[in-house]
């Protein structure tokens, strides 16, 4: 988020500087009324670019897994076909120690409490009965992804897409003691897991072009993972029963396309 956070105030700051160098087209714009109707009409532009040009983001997301919020980091790559289909591929990161919500290893074995799914439990759900050492989960991910973008809606402030998206990815799992004592009390120390996974996910998506060089995204749709294996000995958890579930996207799109236009025109 702080990441998302800078990048806006150097929006603003750049879109500062560009209203006082060129305060005549400002004035020209300013004759238009831009109310309601002006932010919501047509995006006429779409008829006048190129059929086909390259696009190029850097792709800042906030996420979940279940319920622990995570945050994304990676770009993305495509072809834009009239405007209103985009095929691309992306790649992304992201390394989560969920310390918020403990689980529960048992004593005798240093294998996490899970439900019937695979998915481990955390501690605030376990019984009396059930005594266990507290962990915290580490989890890293890293895939790429091909992807196919539909546009149905556009307009001079929101563009409205269907996006689809299918991948391959790693992931690793470590579980870390929270008092620093590496779970000494344990006949031995959890090995870490690790393996790979195809995920799948399908959603609507809005983006808000609140500057020419950087657009905001927000999204809601399902993630499936469509197939999933350890290749370490352990596997404490099962990775597919935690990274299945509905998905929300909130981020902001660099569109390095842009500013590189913009930067060449400065130049001539």
């Amino acid at each position: 988020m702080r990441v998302v956070a800078l990048l806006i105030a150097i929006l603003v700051t750049t879109f500062a500087g560009g209203q006082g160098t060129d305060s005549s087209n400002q004035q020209k714009s300013f004759r238009h009324k831009k109310n309601f109707k002006y932010y919501f009409s047509r995006d006429t532009s779409i008829d006048k670019g190129k059929s086909t040009r390259l696009d190029f983001q850097l792709d800042f997301r906030n996420s979940f897994i279940r319920d622990f919020p995570i945050d994304i980091y990676g770009g993305n790559i495509g072809i834009i076909i009239h405007r209103k289909f985009r095929i691309g591929a992306g790649y992304y990161v992201f390394s989560q120690r969920f310390s918020n919500r403990l689980l529960g290893l048992r004593p005798a074995t240093g294998i996490p409490y899970t439900d019937r799914n695979g998915r481990p439990i955390p501690v605030t759900k376990l019984t009396s009965r059930q005594p266990y050492i507290p962990s915290s989960q580490n989890l890293t991910v890293n895939y790429g992804c091909i992807n196919f973008t539909y546009m149905f809606y556009t307009s001079r402030l929101i563009d409205l897409y269907v996006p689809i998206e299918i991948g391959y990815g790693t992931f690793s799992e470590k579980l870390v003691d929270p008092s620093g004592y590496d779970f000494i009390t344990l006949p031995r120390a959890p090995i870490p897991s690790a393996g790979y996974f195809w995920p799948g996910q399908i959603g609507v998506m809005a983006i808000t072009k609140i500057h020419r060089w950087a657009y905001f995204l927000s999204a809601l749709g399902y993630r499936k993972t469509l197939n999933q294996k350890f290749t370490s000995e352990s596997a404490f958890t099962n990775f597919e029963s935690q990274f299945e579930s509905y998905y929300y996207r909130l981020g902001l799109q660099i569109q390095i396309g842009s500013i590189w236009r913009d930067l060449h025109k400065k130049k001539k």
